[in-house]
């Protein structure tokens, strides 16, 4: 399955989740173990296209 991830724009966990087919505590692992880039905005996570793409492609 192909994955459309536009750079400028930021996911937000849920659509993380669903972009990678992962459970959502395996994304909040890789938050916390530095493995995935996160802006935070009040109380919420955000990933930039950019750094997903990377991130996909590297693993």
């Amino acid at each position: 399955m192909r994955i459309l991830i536009e750079d400028s724009a930021y996911y937000d966990i849920p659509e993380v989740v669903k972009m990678l087919n992962m459970h959502k505590k395996t994304v909040y692992i890789w938050i916390r173990q530095g493995k995935l880039k996160v802006h935070k905005l009040g109380r919420k996570y955000l990933v930039s296209g950019k750094v997903l793409r990377r991130f996909i492609e590297s693993h």
